[in-house]
């Protein structure tokens, strides 16, 4: 939770600094309602290069939620998104007897942005996502004696960087309906103490020459809709005002 404050203190921060510079600052007070469904996929490198493991890269994720932000003169903005969703990756491991497992678990999603939109409503955002993974389930496709996942050494919480591009189909007077692609990387280990991974479970035992770590990866495409319910600016006087919509 301490993290989460720091963002927004830094994102109100640089708020107040971008007002302070513009006296006649005017900007938008804006919520709204976002889905977002594409890929998911826990990107190890040995896993990758090991020949009797397949990922399936088309593992689904889906996010849906909440946002709030302020958009500065309609080019800018910076926004929080709370998204919770659903994460999975599906694997088809074996050399001559092949099973599938398949690894899902669901997302607590806290999103910070920054994003830049053009005159024909083209837009760019970028910023740091803090998850949490709850929930976790693994199913094989026959039976045998898997290991269970050990979730005291599962980075439950993750930071990752996410990044997205679109455009805006359309832009009324204060409704705005954004379409998208958004992907996001995770810097943080899933595995907290490197000695697992999900495809090692006791029926498939593979030996790798080093540790890779285990990263988190979502490609998705977005839609938004956004509603601006209040402006606010600064009077020559100095005050600022914030005046919601009748």
């Amino acid at each position: 939770m301490k993290k989460y404050l720091i963002v927004l203190i830094l994102f109100l921060i640089s708020l107040n600094s971008y007002s302070q510079k513009r006296k006649s600052f005017i900007g938008w007070v804006t919520v709204g309602v976002k889905g977002a469904v594409g890929n998911s996929v826990l990107l190890n490198s040995n896993v990758v290069g090991d020949e009797n493991v397949k990922i399936n890269y088309m593992s689904p994720s889906y996010n849906y939620g909440i946002k709030a932000g302020v958009g500065f003169n309609d080019r800018a903005g910076i926004y929080y998104e709370f998204m919770p969703g659903s994460f999975s990756t599906k694997y088809t491991i074996g050399d001559t007897v092949k099973y599938d497992k398949d690894l899902k678990y669901k997302t607590s999603e806290h999103i910070f942005l920054v994003k830049i939109i053009s005159e024909t409503g083209a837009w760019f955002e970028i910023g740091p996502k803090f998850s949490v993974a709850k929930s976790i389930t693994v199913s094989n496709s026959v039976s045998g004696n898997y290991n269970d996942i050990d979730e005291s050494i599962i980075s439950k919480n993750y930071t990752s960087l996410v990044a997205g591009f679109g455009f805006s189909p359309y832009m009324g007077n204060r409704i705005t309906v954004t379409l998208g692609i958004r992907g996001a990387y995770s810097f943080t280990d899933f595995v907290s103490n490197g000695t697992h991974h999900v495809v090692n479970d006791g029926v498939y035992v593979p030996t790798y020459d080093s540790y890779r770590s285990t990263n988190p990866v979502t490609v998705q495409f977005v839609l938004g809709v956004t509603y601006d319910i209040a402006y606010f600016g600064q009077a020559s006087c100095g005050k600022k005002r914030i005046i919601f919509f009748q």
